[in-house]
């Protein structure tokens, strides 16, 4: 019989990317339970996994906010190269390719939906985001 103790520890291991071989060998198990335990815990594995990713993320700063605020930044700099630039140069081609690019990428991360606090709780979608000007 598995204890909670050791199903916790084999989400552990497991959401951590170890194989079911050395999950056995490490728990002193079967790999045909840790089959069944893979199976079984699938979902809370899953979560897990999920929440460790999260954490890293967090801790190297790569979430949706920083990555808005880092395209944001750039992309301020990179207007402010354009402004810089007398538009007969040739390098301003390049440089409008940029500007466009981060634009484009920034309204991908400016995807989220809006709900209001009115009685019919209305959800604003993508359309009502192509609304707004950068």
């Amino acid at each position: 019989m598995i204890t909670l103790e050791q199903k916790e520890k084999f989400i552990d291991l497991r959401s951590d990317g170890n194989s079911y071989d050395l999950i056995a060998k490490k728990m002193k198990i079967g790999k045909s339970t840790c089959l069944k335990l893979g199976t079984e815990l699938k979902k809370k594995i899953n979560n897990a996994t999920y929440f460790k990713i999260q954490t890293i993320l967090e801790k190297y700063k790569l979430n949706q906010l920083s990555k808005i605020e880092s395209h944001v930044k750039l992309l301020r700099k990179t207007i402010d190269e354009i402004d810089k630039r007398n538009l007969s140069e040739l390098g301003i081609k390049d440089l409008l390719a940029l500007k466009e690019n981060l634009e484009s990428s920034l309204k991908k991360e400016l995807k989220i939906k809006y709900v209001t606090y009115e009685p019919k709780n209305q959800v604003f979608n993508d359309s009502d985001m192509e609304q707004l000007e950068l």
